[in-house]
């Protein structure tokens, strides 16, 4: 136990001298690039100051690693920092780090690891970009979550009020909620072999259902509506609930079974449908359209910079 005590003395004391702190302007762009084990990164109350800290896997002080460079435009008050790990960086160091790092909240961030996970917290960027090779990325507590692409096994997605954009989706299951934003996903194509759910409470769902997602797809929104297209060649058998239907001219309901506002059938091709996935989609107070559409028509369509 004595030892075990005089083990924890040099850790506390270096966690704490490890608030290094850096001048820098209210707004900014960071870009950080180093191979850590995590990275967490969450908002300063200061404006004009930015603090870094790393610790190795017994949490020691390793900050000599690092490399900051920051580059202050006094006439538009923004700084350009740059954060990387020296070249001289042990190896047996390598994905081992934890770097934490405090930020103005507004500023824009371009983050590159190798196999580390990041967590962002609080942030109001403008711009976030997410590079990871191996890792899982979680965030909280940010406004929005506009994507041009995510790819990875598992991904989850949630927001209060912010809205959630994203261009193409490649994962094997994926849970996206909302409780009042809006939901809009371009393509869930490739590997979705498992699942996905997306789920809003007052917010409406805008989703493109590739022909190579193959999983089951849940949808559920308690006051918003649900807008579903699908390839041209595609059959889907479906679920749905919704208190106003609206079908493409060009689509078919085959098999269908009707009660009341609930709906059973095949949505589009049946002979190119896929019997082990089944799309679930429900609307109960709101309109559930479906539409047709090839790669070339929904292409030009797609726009996810939407803000509300």
């Amino acid at each position: 136990m004595a030892f075990f005590l005089s083990r924890l003395r040099p850790v506390a004391s270096a966690y704490i001298r490890l608030l290094t702190s850096y001048a820098v302007a209210p707004r900014g762009k960071i870009n950080i690039s180093m191979p850590c084990k995590l990275a967490r990164i969450i908002p300063m109350m200061s404006d004009d100051q930015m603090l870094v800290r790393l610790i190795d896997h017994d949490g020691y002080q390793v900050d000599q690693v690092l490399q900051v460079d920051i580059e202050k435009n006094n006439t538009n008050h923004r700084s350009d920092i740059k954060i990387n790990s020296k070249p001289e960086l042990m190896q047996d160091l390598r994905n081992k780090l934890q770097f934490e790092l405090q930020v103005p909240m507004h500023y824009d961030l371009d983050i590159n690891l190798e196999d580390g996970d990041v967590q962002i917290e609080n942030l109001e960027s403008r711009a976030i970009k997410i590079n990871l090779l191996n890792g899982s990325c979680v965030t909280k507590s940010l406004k929005a979550i506009f994507a041009n692409k995510l790819q990875g096994s598992t991904i989850s997605l949630t927001t209060d009020k912010g809205n959630v954009a994203v261009e193409s989706v490649y994962c094997k299951s994926m849970d996206c909620k909302s409780e009042m934003g809006l939901i809009r996903l371009g393509s869930c194509h490739d590997s979705l072999s498992g699942s996905a759910e997306i789920a809003s409470r007052d917010g409406s769902i805008s989703i493109h259902v590739d022909a190579h997602a193959i999983g089951n797809v849940d949808l559920q929104t308690t006051e918003g509506n649900i807008d579903i297209t699908v390839p041209s060649n595609l059959g889907v058998s479906a679920h749905f609930i919704a208190s106003h239907l609206e079908l493409d001219r060009k689509l078919s309901l085959s098999n269908s079974v009707c009660t009341n506002d609930s709906y059973n059938g095949t949505i589009g091709n049946r002979s190119s449908q896929t019997t082990s996935s089944v799309l679930n989609a429900f609307a109960r107070n709101g309109t559930l359209a479906w539409h047709r559409v090839t790669t070339r028509e929904y292409l030009p369509i797609l726009d996810i910079n939407f803000i509300v």
